[in-house]
């Protein structure tokens, strides 16, 4: 059964929904009663801006932000001049995610957030590096962090450390689990 998110996912052509990874039946499960909210909400990776329209459609008063490392490439397709016109709640940054002086220029200019969605470089090692930058200091008490496109045993790995570690604590996690079609996806949510 699709969801009104996956629904949207697919008239923007994002890859979020049930054609590409399936990850909104698990954004519409955690984040669904957020909808007609006051929100602020982060993307890192934000490549032709159809995930940017599918959050604008979903969160109706939600403030949107999109980093991403390519903004020529953005401005080429015209897509700040289209997201300005039909998304006014959307806000298009260039920035690196493994930078840590962009991320942090992000956050503090936007943040805190409810949630933050990395779907940036896929590196792994810039996803858990933008994590330990956002994650204590820029995810409100019950908000959400998600990385995409994750490899399955990385994810594994990645849960079965934090579990075993106090860093759980120190970060305020309340909980990780695996999402998508292929439980590429990790979802933290804090508790602090």
């Amino acid at each position: 059964m699709s969801g009104k998110l996956c629904l949207i996912a697919e008239e923007c052509g994002t890859d979020k929904g049930a054609i590409g990874h399936n990850y909104t039946p698990k954004y519409e499960e955690l984040l669904g009663h957020l909808a007609d909210s006051n929100i602020t909400m982060l993307e890192i990776g934000v490549d032709k801006g159809f995930s940017m329209h599918m959050w604008h459609r979903f969160f109706t008063r939600a403030s949107i932000i999109g980093m991403d490392i390519n903004f020529d490439r953005l401005n080429g397709l015209r897509l700040d001049e289209d997201l300005k016109r039909r998304c006014p709640r959307v806000t298009l940054v260039q920035g690196d995610q493994s930078n840590w002086r962009d991320v942090l220029h992000v956050c503090k200019d936007f943040g805190p957030f409810d949630f933050v969605v990395d779907d940036g470089s896929h590196i792994t090692e810039d996803q858990l590096r933008s994590f330990c930058y956002i994650f204590p200091l820029f995810i409100k008490p019950g908000g959400y962090y998600f990385i995409e496109d994750l490899s399955g045993t990385i994810t594994a790995d990645i849960l079965r450390d934090f579990e075993a570690s106090e860093l759980k604590k120190y970060f305020g996690i309340a909980s990780m689990e695996r999402a998508g079609n292929l439980d590429n996806m990790l979802v933290v949510k804090r508790t602090w």
